[in-house]
C-alpha cells in the first residue's frame, strides 16, 4: 500500500518498526496490580486493583478488594488524612494547599504534615474523577473535549499512529515510538496503565512529562470541561491531556494507544491516523466487548479509517 500524500512520515519506516515489535508480544505496559485502574458503569464504580499506590506522596488507598460498590459505599474503601475532602470540585482544588497535606515522618520519629503540591492535588482529583462521572461508552464527551482544545490530533503538522489489540499493543506502541525518535522525529507516547508513576502514561522522546507540564495542562482540562459542563471521565481527561500536551510541545508524530476496545475508545476521535494497527484479537473483556471474537474484532476494527493504511498482527483473524 502507499501512504497518502498528506502524511509526512514514510510508510516502510513505520512497517519497519511494527514489524519487528510483532514479533515480541510483551506485556510491558499490561495492566497491572499495582495500577491504579479505576472506572465506572452505569451508575457503580469498579475497583479492577488491590490498592492504589500512594506515589503521589501518600494519603488516599484502598483497604480491601472490591468490584462493585455504589457511591455511598465508596468512602469506606479509602483511608485517608482526615483533612481531605472526598469531594474534590474544582473550587476546592484551587483552595489553599494547608488544607491538604499527608503524614511524613521526621527524622526523630514523630509523623509531621507534609503540604502537597498542586501536582499531587490535581493527579489526586484526577484519580477520583469517575466517582462522580461514571463512564459512559460513546464518544460524545471526548469529541466535544477535543474540539475544545483545538482538535489537536487533526492537525496536518501531527501524524498520529493508533494501537488497538487484545495483546501487544503495548510493546508495539513503545518499539514503534523508539524507532521514529531514533530516525530524529519529536515522538509522542501515549500508553496505559501506568506501573509507578501516573506521569508514565504520556511520553516526549522517551521522557514522561514533567509534574510542571502535567499542572501546567492538566488545569487546563478541567478548567474547560467545567467551563463547557463536559462530565470526562478519568481516562477521557488523560487522553485530552496527552493531547494538549503533545500539541503545544511541538510533537511531529504521535503514537496513541487504545485504552479498551477501539471503536468506542477515547482515542478513537482522531480522523485521519497515518496509519492504524491491529496487533491480535481474542477474548477479553467480554462483558463490554463482546463474547466472541468477531464481536471483538469488530471493536477493534473501529479504529480503521476509511482511505487509510492499516497494518494487522498474525494473530488477527
Amino acid at each position: 500500500c502507499t501512504m497518502p500524500p498528506s502524511s509526512s512520515l514514510p510508510l516502510t519506516l513505520l512497517c519497519l518498526a511494527v514489524v519487528q515489535s510483532f514479533a515480541l508480544q510483551s506485556t510491558l505496559f499490561a495492566d497491572s496490580s499495582i495500577a491504579m485502574a479505576s472506572y465506572g458503569t452505569r451508575g457503580t464504580t469498579i475497583f479492577r486493583s488491590a490498592f492504589v499506590r500512594s506515589f503521589v506522596g501518600g494519603g488516599w488507598r484502598l483497604t480491601r478488594r472490591a468490584t462493585h460498590n455504589n457511591r455511598s459505599n465508596t468512602q469506606h474503601l479509602f483511608r485517608s488524612s482526615s483533612s481531605f475532602p472526598l469531594h474534590l470540585s474544582s473550587s476546592t482544588m484551587r483552595s489553599s494547599s494547608s488544607s491538604t497535606n499527608s503524614p511524613e515522618e521526621s527524622a526523630n520519629g514523630i509523623k509531621e504534615q507534609r503540604e502537597w503540591s498542586n501536582y499531587e492535588k490535581l493527579v489526586r482529583k484526577l484519580y477520583m474523577t469517575n466517582l462522580f462521572n461514571p463512564v459512559k461508552l460513546g464518544l460524545e464527551n471526548m469529541d466535544k473535549l477535543h474540539k475544545a482544545i483545538g482538535s489537536p490530533m487533526d492537525q496536518p503538522d501531527i501524524s498520529v499512529i493508533h494501537i488497538a489489540g487484545s495483546n501487544g499493543k503495548g510493546s508495539v506502541a513503545l518499539k514503534t515510538a523508539n524507532t521514529l525518535r531514533l530516525a530524529d522525529y519529536k515522538v509522542g507516547l501515549f500508553v496505559s496503565p501506568h506501573i509507578s508513576s501516573f506521569r508514565e502514561r504520556i511520553q516526549i522522546n522517551g521522557e514522561p512529562l514533567s509534574e510542571a507540564q502535567v499542572e501546567k495542562y492538566l488545569k487546563e482540562i478541567y478548567d474547560i470541561c467545567e467551563e463547557q459542563e463536559i462530565p470526562a471521565t478519568f481516562f477521557e481527561v488523560t487522553t485530552a491531556l496527552a493531547f494538549r500536551a503533545f500539541a503545544q510541545e511541538g510533537v511531529e508524530v504521535v503514537v496513541l494507544e487504545t485504552g479498551l476496545g477501539g471503536r468506542l475508545d477515547a482515542t478513537n476521535v482522531i480522523k485521519h491516523p497515518a496509519l492504524s494497527i491491529i496487533t491480535s484479537i481474542g477474548l477479553e473483556h467480554t462483558r463490554i466487548l463482546g463474547d466472541t471474537v468477531e464481536l471483538i474484532a469488530l471493536e477493534k476494527g473501529g479504529i480503521i479509517k476509511e482511505g487509510r493504511p492499516v497494518l494487522v498482527g498474525n494473530n488477527v483473524p
